[in-house]
């Protein structure tokens, strides 16, 4: 890490606590003065909701500065670290330098109990407030808020799950064979877990190199994540298959010389290393997540090959890399033989329910509330806005859940056919023009990356087809599967 990256990241850390400090500042605030002036009351009834939301406000304006103090040692820290190992950027961060590596089970546990918190805080305090002045029943658009309350719940629930996984599972630990993980060289290693892990198939591992960046400003601003490479490997033994205590996972990854360093750029940009392991499990599933670094170093070779067999820096067998799985292994993919001849490969609509259903739910209650907004006394911009975004939402969601795409797959040609909210579209493609077949990747929810399908032919088109397929190795399959030949029949 160059002196003007490690520099950009110095500044960017403090900017990061200046804002924990203004926000937190600004929530412990409100809320001191909140409970405050209720203390100061001569009533003898206590009122329950306003000190509710004076505690919720000022427990996270605590944390927020208790975060930024933390940002602002850590970034001391660091900085110490980059002028005493100026050539070793790995050496910055003090869990990488000890090269024992714990999961962030908990950690996402603590991040979302106050996060839950403060949100269903906030947001039933607002409804019981409305009840008890019965500003519900007299103007009904007020019901576009009773959807914050519905949200606070499934943050509550992902919260309950991060807890009883983390209290199942305990953290896990992932031990560096060496430090770092090389380019153009091998990450190896050992994940060692708190139990022993009653896994039913086995333990699939998966290395990702991801890109992260920041687009847009104020309102528009988004943070996009794009896989850069991936590999996976599943493993069928442990490396301790005796020790009733705790499982132990071997680690052995190669790593091409094509891919990119653990790296913040500074416009923000970052590239980044996530080791997965998961494992199907009774009750709850096995799933421990670490980055790790990542690094060009002095034993990185460009011409380096990954070997046929791979083996653990324990000394015992690692997981193999897996092929590429079976058509069957994609949800929502159904294979067919048509009567033209063909083979037909149809992703059918609704095959993204449980994905899409919650933003669905915003987009109709947006609407809902532009109807009920329309017939009240609120200024008509606001229900036109709240009409034109909920449509838009609607619009987007629905598309994904109600169309379909067909693949008919012919000895000479490909044919893309797919219908959206009944418009019919068709992509005829002679095998013979077309180049190659990609897969990019088109949204991501959480840890799960969903991709599409791109053709390209000589003349220079590009047709992309709208597969949205879970899983960068199974997409890879479905491409492979559209590039075999078919043999005349």
């Amino acid at each position: 890490m160059s002196d003007r990256s490690s520099s950009s990241v110095q500044i960017g850390s403090w900017i990061a606590a200046i804002v924990l400090f203004v926000f937190g500042g600004i929530f412990a605030s409100t809320g001191f003065k909140l409970l405050a002036s209720l203390l100061r009351e001569e009533s003898g009834t206590p009122n329950f909701i306003g000190g509710l939301v004076g505690g919720v406000f000022l427990l996270f304006g605590v944390g927020a500065i208790v975060g930024g103090i933390r940002v602002i040692a850590a970034a001391r820290q660091g900085s110490r670290l980059a002028r005493k190992y100026p050539d070793q950027p790995w050496m910055h961060n003090k869990t990488w330098a000890s090269g024992r590596i714990k999961d962030s089970n908990l950690v996402g546990a603590l991040f979302m109990i106050p996060f839950a918190l403060f949100w269903n805080g906030v947001s039933w305090t607002v409804i019981l407030v409305m009840l008890s002045s019965g500003n519900l029943g007299e103007n009904p658009a007020l019901l576009i808020f009773l959807l914050f309350p519905l949200i606070g719940l499934g943050l509550a629930w992902a919260a309950v799950y991060q807890i009883l996984r983390w209290r199942k599972y305990g953290t896990s630990v992932f031990e560096l064979a060496e430090i770092p993980g090389v380019i153009g060289g091998n990450l190896g290693g050992l994940i060692l877990t708190r139990v022993h892990v009653r896994h039913q198939g086995g333990f699939t591992l998966t290395l990702r190199n991801v890109h992260q960046w920041t687009s847009g400003s104020g309102k528009n601003r988004r943070t996009h994540t794009e896989t850069l490479w991936e590999s996976r490997q599943v493993l069928d033994q442990e490396a301790m298959p005796d020790d009733p205590t705790r499982s132990a996972l071997p680690v052995l990854f190669f790593i091409p010389y094509t891919c990119h360093p653990t790296q913040r750029r500074r416009d923000g940009s970052q590239d980044y290393w996530e080791l997965t392991a998961t494992a199907r499990a009774p009750g709850l599933d096995y799933k421990a997540s670490f980055r790790v670094p990542v690094f060009h170093t002095k034993d990185s070779d460009p011409n380096a090959q990954q070997p046929s067999a791979t083996t653990s820096a324990t000394g015992g067998t690692g997981g193999s890399a897996t092929p590429l799985p079976e058509l069957g292994a994609i949800a929502g993919l159904t294979v067919r033989p048509d009567l033209s001849g063909a083979e037909v490969l149809e992703f059918k609509p609704m095959r993204h329910l449980a994905l899409l259903f919650f933003p669905l739910l915003i987009g109709g209650g947006m609407v809902a509330f532009a109807y009920f907004a329309w017939n009240s006394g609120m200024p008509k911009l606001f229900p036109v806005v709240f009409l034109l975004f909920g449509l838009f939402v609607c619009y987007g969601v629905g598309s994904s859940l109600l169309s379909y795409v067909r693949v008919y797959r012919y000895p000479d040609r490909l044919e893309v056919r797919s219908r959206r909210f009944g418009m019919k579209k068709t992509s005829t493609l002679p095998r013979k023009t077309i180049t190659r077949i990609e897969v990019k990747q088109a949204m991501s929810s959480g840890n799960s990356v969903f991709y599409n399908a791109l053709i390209h032919t000589a003349d220079g088109q590009t047709v992309t087809v709208p597969t949205l397929i879970r899983g960068r190795r199974e997409a890879e399959a479905f491409a492979a599967h559209l590039e075999k030949p078919m043999l005349v029949r």
